[in-house]
């Protein structure tokens, strides 16, 4: 007989236990769905502005294109979407929509490209991310010549989750930049030679210098070089001359060279993608005395 009580009670309390949970209160209700912005343009490019996602972009130096739901850091972040980034190895950035949601506890990247056609988780990021560039520390082969894909997945803390858009970008190799050579110092009335390695399958080049507040203070898209001229060498040359174009006041600038290609589309999972091509050499500085 007390062994039957012993058991009641035991019962009891469970079933106490269980009619105190409210099913209402499990949160079902899956975070609000990811923006990933798309390729919205390059620094340099003299159109007019592009409106994605209501937020206005600033095509012409995408450095200066702020917005409270755009990762602002200072002057190093280039706001156009995804991207390839100037560094010393064949990089992507991808960008999304700050999230909004309070209680959000993780974001999982994913990517994939046509070529292997398969998808991989690739990093995980705090919930107040809004921006991941892709080193492609666990790819093997080459990351340029490739159609890249990318989505992004938030997990809330009760476990729910919604996954993006999906956004593209082919990436080329970058071209050599060989002059200047690093650190260079120049009077105001010295010209200065830029001089880059074209790479296969781009079809221009945009040079681009910036001053310290990253505004762009000239670029120049040159002719293809002539086999026919005296020092043709296979590379691009562009002179700066001080005498034709004005005097740089004295301080430090950056020059990259960017390299566009011609744009493709594609139809993945039923859907069609325009996909842009690119990439940025490493940015070099030289000083005006």
């Amino acid at each position: 007989m007390k062994r039957n009580i012993i058991v009641l009670i035991t019962v009891s309390i469970v079933l106490f236990a269980c009619a105190g949970t409210d099913p209402t209160d499990i949160d079902h209700t899956p975070p609000s769905k990811p923006t990933l912005f798309s390729h919205a343009g390059d620094t340099g490019d003299i159109t007019e502005t592009v409106i994605i996602d209501s937020i206005v972009f600033d095509t012409l130096n995408f450095y200066k294109s702020y917005d409270s739901v755009i990762h602002q850091n200072s002057l190093e972040q280039e706001n156009n979407g995804i991207d390839a980034v100037s560094t010393n190895g064949d990089f992507l950035q991808i960008q999304w929509r700050h999230l909004s949601d309070t209680d959000i506890d993780r974001i999982d990247i994913f990517r994939f490209n046509l070529q292997d056609n398969d998808t991989l988780r690739i990093a995980q990021v705090a919930p107040a991310d809004d921006y991941f560039i892709d080193e492609f520390t666990d790819y093997d082969e080459t990351s340029t010549s490739k159609d890249w894909f990318y989505y992004i997945e938030a997990f809330d803390e009760a476990g729910n989750s919604t996954v993006s858009d999906t956004v593209c970008y082919h990436l080329f190799a970058q071209p050599v930049l060989e002059m200047p050579n690093y650190d260079n110092e120049y009077s105001v009335t010295d010209s200065i030679v830029f001089e880059w390695i074209p790479i296969d399958s781009a079809t221009d080049y945009n040079l681009i210098i910036f001053d310290q507040e990253r505004n762009i203070i000239w670029q120049k898209i040159p002719l293809d070089p002539d086999p026919e001229d005296d020092d043709y060498n296979g590379k691009y040359k562009v002179i700066y001359k001080p005498e034709n174009e004005g005097q740089l006041i004295s301080q430090e600038y950056t020059v990259r060279v960017d390299t566009h290609g011609n744009t493709s589309n594609e139809f993945v999972n039923g859907t069609l993608y325009e996909i842009k091509l690119g990439s940025e050499s490493e940015e070099r500085k030289f000083r005006i005395n």
